[in-house]
């Protein structure tokens, strides 16, 4: 499916999942680079929080929940490769959030490409956010995972070249089953 074009926008996707200690039933993305998880905006994903902005010519935000089993075997070899010790783990559900080409609100020339998985087996939940070329340079972003913690930062995200705590460069991988509220802050400075 393709998220409305808009400067802001929110799309429901139903998903079953726990995430930290609770569990959901549904996700909110939205054009800003951010899926909102609770319904108080306490719990949520900044894979790339700024004033992003979709227009029918520019910016595409592609979204699905499978479980295809293809898919899950590619997200399971890649959770079992930063998570050894889930070696059992066994995806069920995914919903894959892409922002292909979306250019920022004051940098309509430039672009960046990205995406977040929302990978369950339903016991277990984990969030891989991939991130391709960022051509905005300047900008002010929130990356992070929250369940009622807040905080902010600036990062630069230009060129191609990312750090990661995989193997995989510019891929980061996070399991978000703790019972206590935690903020995970991503840092990719180039």
């Amino acid at each position: 499916s393709i998220l409305t074009h808009s400067d802001n926008y929110n799309q429901n996707v139903m998903l079953n999942f726990p995430y930290f200690n609770r569990h959901y039933s549904s996700i909110e993305i939205n054009t800003n680079g951010q899926l909102v998880i609770s319904n108080d905006f306490t719990s949520y994903i900044d894979v790339y929080y700024s004033d992003l902005i979709t227009s029918a010519l520019r910016g595409r935000i592609y979204y699905r929940v499978t479980n295809n089993s293809t898919t899950m075997a590619s997200l399971n070899s890649q959770i079992i490769s930063k998570f050894p010790n889930y070696s059992t783990f066994s995806a069920t559900n995914a919903l894959i959030v892409t922002y292909f080409d979306v250019p920022h609100v004051s940098q309509q020339l430039n672009t960046g490409t990205f995406q977040v998985v929302v990978v369950t087996d339903g016991n277990y939940t984990f969030v891989i956010m991939n991130y391709g070329q960022i051509e905005f340079t300047g900008v002010s972003v929130m990356t992070l995972i929250t369940d009622g913690a807040v905080g902010a930062n600036n990062i630069d995200f230009t060129g191609n070249s990312y750090s990661s705590n995989t193997n995989v460069n510019g891929r980061f991988i996070f399991q978000v089953n703790y019972p206590s509220k935690k903020m995970i802050l991503i840092f990719l400075i180039n």
